[in-house]
């Protein structure tokens, strides 16, 4: 099992202040760095792509799955401008991210990259599998650890660390391999009619693809 994920520190670079600016494409003054990331993600799908020919078999016996980003809920400013997330209950699930999102919006640059990271999978790495850790979090702005006494009473905003969220991703990571192995087993068998299309490639697009400029983001 190889498990890939870029990251929410992803676009640190060239940033001039390295753990905020960045989480809305540097004030969204930087949309070219989604290009950037579009880039790195072929380049492992190029690295996955040149381990299989080099390996025979292994294609057979491995699973690549690829995780989304999860949102990041800082409330009256980001990190460094002492945001934070005060929130005891979960958003509403009125939201609605295909109706559009502002570029300017931590929201945008982590749905935009999780699209983009599914488009690849789709085009590049079919077999692989997608574990949509954002469509699990999204609305639990309440189930982050809070404040950090260690640095300067700054909240965390970003990790999962309350029981709940880190539960169901490893259900649904163990949901998937079983499924994986199910599509292993003989033509006709039980295991192979039981399983689901959760975790394709191509499903986070289809869940998640909103409008920017007047046409699908992806």
């Amino acid at each position: 099992l190889l498990m890939l994920q870029l990251g929410p520190w992803e676009f640190e670079d060239g940033c001039s202040d390295s753990h905020s600016i960045h989480d809305t494409l540097c004030n969204n003054t930087r949309p070219w760095l989604l290009a950037e990331l579009t880039k790195r993600w072929n380049l492992i799908a190029s690295a996955v792509d040149s381990a299989y020919e080099r390996t025979p078999g292994l294609r057979e016996r491995s699973m690549v799955l690829l995780r989304s980003e999860t949102a990041r809920d800082f409330e009256g400013g980001t990190w460094k401008q002492g945001g934070g997330c005060h929130r005891t209950s979960p958003l509403s699930r009125e939201l609605d991210e295909r109706a559009g999102l502002d570029p300017s919006t931590m929201r945008f640059t982590v749905v935009a990259k999780n699209l983009i990271m599914d488009a690849v999978a789709l085009q590049r790495m079919p077999t692989s599998h997608v574990l949509d850790a954002y469509e699990i979090s999204r609305l639990r702005a309440d189930a982050h650890p809070g404040p950090r006494r260690s640095i300067r009473y700054l909240h965390d905003c970003l990790h999962y660390c309350l029981p709940g969220v880190p539960d169901v991703f490893n259900g649904r990571l163990l949901r998937i391999m079983l499924e994986h192995l199910a599509s292993r087993a003989p033509s006709g068998s039980d295991r192979q009619e039981e399983q689901s299309l959760i975790g394709a490639p191509g499903t986070t697009i289809a869940r998640w693809n909103f409008d920017y400029a007047g046409k699908p983001f992806v």
